[in-house]
């Protein structure tokens, strides 16, 4: 879970010149009582990683973290690249 022994865990947004993906681990999710199947075929993952696409999925994690937490998630843009290496991982579903 994000919110441990009072402490906010962070989450890196990473975007190119045409969308956007919030980096979380599997286990945060879960946590949450989220499973992959619970995001859309916009998702990424990398073992254990998933890029959540910022359209949808991204606000079914925000929504359930500020649930679960009383809040959102602290957010940190990382670096913008012209065509990101996401795209190429697995698709979530």
């Amino acid at each position: 879970m994000s919110t441990t022994e009072g402490k906010t865990m962070s989450y890196k947004f990473h975007a190119d010149a045409a969308h956007g993906w919030l980096e979380v681990p599997l286990g945060d999710c879960e946590a949450l009582g989220l499973k992959p199947s619970n995001f859309s075929r916009y998702s990424y993952r990398l073992g254990d990683t998933l890029y959540l696409e910022e359209d949808r999925d991204l606000s079914v994690f925000m929504n359930a973290h500020k649930a679960a937490n009383g809040e959102g998630p602290k957010i940190i843009e990382g670096p913008y690249v012209q065509n990101s290496p996401i795209r190429e991982m697995e698709r979530v579903q």
